[in-house]
C-alpha cells in the first residue's frame, strides 16, 4: 500500500475483496436453495453449456476455471453423482478425459440461469449507473489481464 495516508487504495482494495466474498456467499447460498448446487459447480455446468457441444477436455476445464485437476475432479465426481455430467475418454487418446453436460445438466441451467442473472442484477450490476457498469467492466478488464499472467 502507498505511503499516502490520504490514499484510498485501502479503501478500493478491501473493499474489492469483501464485494467479491460477499457476492460469492450470496450466489452460492441462492444456487444451494434453488437447484442443489455451490456456485463453484454452478460454474462448472456453465462452461460447459457455453460450448457448442456442451463437452470440455477435462484439463482444459480446469485452466478456464483456475481449478486444480483434483479440485475439478472432486466436482465433476460430485456433478456426475447427480446425472448432471458425464465422464468419458477422449476421442484418439484414452489418457485424455472429457467431461459432457447432459440433458439434467442443460435444464439445472435453463432453471438457474435467469433467477442467478436476477440476483447478480439486484445486488451488484443493479445498484449501478450504465457508466459506472461500463467503468467496472474496464477495471475488471485491466485487474484480470494483469493477474491472467501467472496462469499462463
Amino acid at each position: 500500500m502507498p505511503e499516502n495516508p490520504t490514499s484510498r487504495e485501502p479503501d478500493a482494495w478491501r473493499g474489492l475483496v469483501l464485494t467479491a466474498q460477499l457476492l460469492e456467499a450470496t450466489l452460492d447460498r441462492q444456487l444451494q436453495q434453488l437447484v442443489g448446487i455451490p456456485h463453484a459447480y454452478y460454474g462448472i455446468l456453465v462452461k460447459l453449456f457455453e460450448r457448442p457441444d456442451q463437452r470440455a477436455r477435462m484439463s482444459d476445464l480446469a485452466a478456464q476455471l483456475r481449478f486444480s485437476q483434483s479440485r475439478l475432479t472432486h466436482a465433476v465426481r460430485r456433478l456426475e453423482d447427480q446425472g448432471l455430467v458425464e465422464r468419458m475418454p477422449g476421442e484418439g487418446d484414452r489418457r485424455v478425459v472429457t467431461v459432457a453436460l447432459t440433458h439434467d445438466g442443460v435444464q439445472l441451467i435453463r432453471r438457474a440461469a435467469p433467477k442467478q442473472a436476477s440476483e447478480v442484477r439486484r445486488r451488484l450490476l443493479g445498484r449501478l449507473s450504465p457508466e459506472q457498469v461500463d467503468q467496472l467492466a474496464d477495471i475488471t478488464g485491466v485487474l484480470l489481464a494483469g493477474l491472467e499472467e501467472d496462469w499462463r
